[in-house]
């Protein structure tokens, strides 16, 4: 999610939302517009929309190193917007008292969390809109060094796996529900299961913070510095062969370059001065497959970099058995703001084929153990902790009210909507099929 090195803002005191749209710059054609702000969202970390069009939200009030109490403080929290006017109004407060929860998704009229050591299954059995079942389904995730390198972003792949990044920390997963299963050494791999079932394994690629997927299955995954990669083979299939010397499974496709210059036009200053002008906090990486934007960007790459306060795009380009990943703008990004605390840490297509960002806001993004003891001392890391903004970025002068996913029941529909032109809309039929 967050940067190795980051930065801090130059700027005192925080703008308002209205002041925050106002310092964006974007391509005219598109528009960006408020979902929901303090005190409706705070530390937005993640979004997932559920068949009903309401948004859960992962809250990291935790971040970067909790408070004095030792309590937790993170949350899940369920929005809907009652009078159907594209912002949502109405909160719930899903489930608290979690230790950083960085990552959900939509399952089973629940949500997979993850919330290191854990994965969560959260539920509301009894339409209070507050979970009532909350279940281990895995444990044994590292915590690592500091809490933005710790398991999350739990991702529905086309085969019927989860698919979650380690992020970087490593662990020995074992499943309650399967206590006879040898545990899994993660370190230096993802991990995926098939809820329901005993089956859970690592698979090839780390990924720092988020990892995407594109219409054919294909993953990309991300590190601070590198802002997209292709997991071109699983090293399991190549191991099949006790006679191969197996070689790196792992594409570095920007034709860009890793550690890419990007194009901020704020002020902030990142803590490593090799970083200056350089991706060093990409983080959420995602192909955007809806058509709210129009068809030039889809099957586009998305990532965010909080310390530039900026959303980079790349087009994908087939390149034999991988791509190459093209820079989209020329010398600018697809979303950039004068806003030194415009934070984006997360990305997700929304249920009227829009992209969501989901923007922290703080005055920094660091965890205190990647600074030096004199920068530590005097960072401020607490300014911002009270706020947060939901975006969502469309077309120009079009407007699309989120309609719920209606199912009559019928498999046969479920695979119709397979070919619907929103990836929304498949995933929520995938889900209820499967």
């Amino acid at each position: 999610m967050l940067p190795v090195f980051a930065s801090e803002s130059h700027a005192s005191e925080p703008l308002s939302p209205s002041d925050a749209l106002k310092a964006f710059d974007l391509d005219e054609t598109l528009a960006i517009a408020l979902v929901a702000a303090e005190p409706t969202v705070i530390d937005p970390v993640a979004v997932a929309f559920d068949e009903r069009g309401w948004m859960y939200r992962a809250e990291m009030r935790d971040y970067p190193r909790g408070d004095d109490s030792g309590m937790p403080l993170g949350l899940v929290a369920l929005l809907e917007d009652k009078d159907g006017d594209g912002a949502y109004e109405s909160r719930h407060e899903f489930a608290s008292n979690l230790y950083y929860p960085n990552g959900v998704m939509c399952w089973d009229g629940g949500v997979f969390v993850t919330c290191a050591p854990d994965v969560l299954f959260l539920k509301d059995t009894d339409g209070d809109n507050i979970a009532d079942v909350k279940r281990v389904v895995f444990t044994g995730f590292d915590l690592g060094n500091s809490s933005q390198l710790r398991v999350n972003d739990p991702t529905l792949g086309i085969d019927g796996w989860v698919y979650l990044a380690t992020g970087l920390s490593g662990g020995l997963i074992v499943s309650p529900d399967y206590p006879e299963r040898e545990p899994i050494d993660v370190r230096n791999h993802n991990f995926r299961f098939k809820p329901g079932t005993d089956q859970f394994e690592r698979i090839s690629g780390q990924s720092q913070f988020g990892l995407t997927f594109d219409e054919a299955g294909n993953m990309f995954i991300v590190h601070n510095r590198h802002h997209i990669r292709h997991v071109v083979l699983d090293a399991r299939y190549l191991s099949r062969n006790l006679w191969l010397t197996i070689s790196d499974t792992i594409e570095e496709i920007p034709d860009h370059g890793a550690a890419a210059t990007v194009y901020p036009i704020s002020e902030n200053t990142t803590t490593a001065v090799s970083h200056a002008g350089t991706f060093t906090a990409a983080c959420a990486v995602t192909v955007y497959e809806g058509h709210a934007l129009g068809d030039d960007y889809k099957g586009n790459a998305f990532v965010c970099d909080p310390t530039g306060n900026l959303i980079h795009r790349d087009r994908l380009v087939p390149n034999g058995p991988t791509f190459i990943a093209q820079r989209a703008e020329h010398e600018r990004e697809f979303l950039r703001s004068t806003d030194n605390w415009f934070r984006p840490v997360f990305l997700q297509s929304g249920p009227d084929g829009a992209l969501y960002v989901c923007d922290m806001y703080r005055k920094a993004i660091e965890h205190p153990r990647y600074l030096p003891d004199a920068t530590r001392e005097i960072t401020d890391f607490e300014s911002g902790k009270a706020h947060g903004r939901i975006y969502r970025i469309r077309r120009a002068g079009e407007q699309e009210p989120i309609q719920p996913f209606a199912w009559n029941g019928d498999a046969t529909t479920l695979a119709q909507l397979f070919n619907h032109d929103d990836v929304w809309m498949r995933e929520c039929a995938y889900r209820r099929l499967l």
